[in-house]
């Protein structure tokens, strides 16, 4: 599976919020992706905005490799 599609998916459990819905268009786009992105750590700012949803479980996740 496609880590991009993992994410969604997990993000997709997670109760719906206009932070959840921002992040899953992000990530529908490439945004958090390394090599689709126009940022340098891509990784860093998703644990940013992951953390700022409120979603201490998903930024664990990116920090364990999980979405690499």
């Amino acid at each position: 599976m496609k880590t991009k599609t993992l994410l969604i998916d997990d993000l997709l459990k997670k109760q719906i919020t206009t932070s959840r819905d921002a992040i899953i268009q992000q990530a529908k786009k490439g945004f958090y992706h390394d090599f689709e992105t126009p940022l340098a750590l891509p990784k860093m700012q998703l644990v940013k905005d992951l953390t700022n949803a409120g979603f201490l479980d998903l930024a664990d996740e990116v920090k364990n490799g999980r979405y690499d």
